[in-house]
């Protein structure tokens, strides 16, 4: 389901941050692609426990598919590392 991808997606991000040496409060941007906006509200439950209290900017969009029929949601980071 959407929250489950969601979930899976929130910690490969945390992973790569991690490699980047950066973490969540690196992050700056945010935007979700749902393929059904009955989606939002468990996404976003997922997204705001994983950021905790990192509000970056948000920006969500309801699109008509993703690149593989099974996939419900994708999101797309942009993080900055101050040194």
């Amino acid at each position: 389901d959407a929250a489950a991808q969601a979930e899976q997606a929130m910690k490969n991000v945390a992973v790569l941050l991690d490699e980047a040496g950066a973490g969540a409060g690196d992050i700056c941007k945010l935007t979700v692609y749902l393929t059904d906006r009955e989606f939002l509200e468990d996404v976003e439950a997922v997204i705001a426990r994983q950021l905790g209290d990192v509000r970056p900017c948000y920006t969500v969009i309801v699109i008509d598919g993703l690149a593989m029929p099974w996939m419900l949601v994708e999101i797309d980071i942009d993080a900055v590392i101050h040194d």
